[in-house]
């Protein structure tokens, strides 16, 4: 067996080269063929960075309504309005 492929090593060389040449034609054009059209790709972007602006200024909005409330609970305990001290109960 190995003495044929001695004799026809020209024959697979050529037949290897073949399978490649032809392994990475298809690749190719299956790459450009499946692949998404540029229109539709920049649409999609566009799209995607409106989402994720809009997703950035909600949060933005809920840390920062966060950040108000828990500042209006500090100042409400340094003036002394806690629950204790607003429940009427007089334990003097």
């Amino acid at each position: 067996m190995f003495s044929f492929i001695k004799r026809h090593w020209i024959a697979y060389l050529i037949g290897a080269i073949v399978a490649i040449a032809l392994g990475l034609g298809l690749s190719y054009f299956v790459g450009v063929a499946g692949s998404t059209p540029e229109a539709q790709r920049v649409e999609r972007n566009e799209a995607e960075r409106a989402q994720d602006a809009s997703n950035d200024q909600t949060f933005i909005d809920e840390a920062i309504d966060e950040q108000e409330k828990e500042a209006e609970d500090d100042a409400a305990a340094e003036d002394g309005d806690t629950a204790e001290d607003t429940e009427g109960g007089d334990d003097a």
